[in-house]
């Protein structure tokens, strides 16, 4: 990994999917998720960036079942971490960048009940993105998205979950 990290739509998904992970050091980049095709993608992305295959430390959690994928790379984690600092400033357009993070986010620490679409811990900085871009949330033990029509139509093409979990009115053909 000795190129330049350079903002790419795949490394927005990266960070939006690790900015949801709840690290136990601060040396690491990971993302923990329910969804294994979610994994998937983070792995591929990972090793496009460079990282050797050997390198990423898998791991599974029972209860709930939650996996778990992380490596170690002060580079990136340095690069994720300034990233993380100008987040206003790199996510200011409702572009394919910003929807990347977003369903980085959303793969990480999202999904849907009979109550609407949630993200599960995101943090306030994140919350603050979110309703920056209309978004508007309510808080309770989940944060809730009420206009989750909008916020789904933004994700999914760039999320995997989304096209898992979520069936957005008008696309009754895709059933058959």
């Amino acid at each position: 990994m000795t190129q330049k990290i350079k903002l790419n739509p795949d490394i927005c998904y990266l960070l939006g999917a690790h900015s949801c992970s709840k690290c136990s050091d601060n040396s690491s980049v990971e993302m923990s998720s329910k969804d294994e095709s979610s994994l998937e993608r983070f792995i591929k992305i990972a090793i496009g960036l460079g990282i050797e295959p050997n390198k990423l430390l898998v791991s599974k959690s029972q209860r709930p079942t939650l996996y778990t994928v992380k490596f170690y790379n002060s580079k990136m984690r340095k690069f994720i971490d300034t990233s993380m600092e100008r987040s206003e400033h790199i996510f200011r357009y409702a572009n394919i960048y910003t929807a990347n993070y977003f369903a980085g986010m959303f793969d990480a620490c999202g999904g849907a009940d009979e109550r609407g679409i949630y993200l599960y811990g995101p943090g306030k900085r994140n919350i603050m993105l979110i309703e920056k871009f209309g978004f508007h949330t309510s808080h309770t033990t989940k944060v809730r998205i009420r206009k989750a029509e909008s916020f789904i139509t933004f994700i999914r093409k760039h999320s995997l979950r989304v096209q898992n979990i979520v069936h957005l009115p008008g696309n009754e053909r895709d059933l058959c």
